[in-house]
């Protein structure tokens, strides 16, 4: 199960290394309250690759990361959060080398997410997608896991804590059908960390 990506000859050089994802996470370490009655938090939204066929030792893992991060340069990426109807998401940026970027809210994504996976009629769907030219600064772990560290603010919190956010994330050239990788965040001001971990990938 998982996307691949790799695997075409290059011009000037040998075949890409075949890789697929195989696993999703989300670790919190800071949860604070915020003036408008929700919850910021800070955190790394993680992903698990793994090699596939032959290739196997260091020069192969470093041939993959280069792959992996040439394919979400050249095809960008979107991302869904599942909310309750009467939230908003009141900041949502990554890390960058130098600082940090907010994600820009995408209609046109978040339509797509509506359409695809219909809700109960008390949560939503809303959809993101990266200001152009900025880059999210990875950090990678235990070979090919490669995590990226975010801040989310939402309000207001739902009166039942803890609240489990569902968190897509795809290509920018494919829709969330046909492919994408699920997290669950668990939003909480009572817990000083919080990792959740998932092997929901389609395809």
């Amino acid at each position: 199960m998982g996307m691949e990506f790799g695997g075409q000859p290059r011009p000037n050089g040998p075949p890409r290394a075949q890789v697929e994802f195989v696993e999703a996470s989300c670790e919190t370490k800071r949860a604070t309250r915020t003036a408008t009655n929700g919850l910021a938090v800070e955190g790394s939204w993680c992903f698990t690759l793994k090699l596939r066929g032959r290739a196997k030792g260091a020069a192969a893992v470093k041939n993959a990361r280069k792959v992996y991060l040439a394919d979400v340069e050249t095809r960008r990426y979107k991302v869904g959060l599942k909310i309750k109807q009467t939230q908003n998401v009141d900041g949502f940026s990554f890390q960058k080398s130098g600082g940090s970027f907010q994600m820009v809210a995408d209609p046109a994504t978040t339509t797509e997410l509506a359409n695809s996976f219909p809700t109960d009629p008390e949560d939503k769907w809303v959809g993101f997608k990266p200001p152009d030219g900025q880059r999210r600064r990875p950090q990678w772990r235990d070979g090919l896991t490669v995590c990226y560290r975010f801040k989310l603010s939402l309000s207001p919190l739902a009166a039942t804590a803890p609240q489990a956010v569902v968190c897509l994330i795809t290509y920018a050239d494919l829709s969330f059908d046909v492919h994408h990788l699920k997290s669950v965040l668990l939003l909480s001001d009572k817990e000083k960390n919080v990792m959740t971990r998932t092997r929901a990938l389609v395809p």
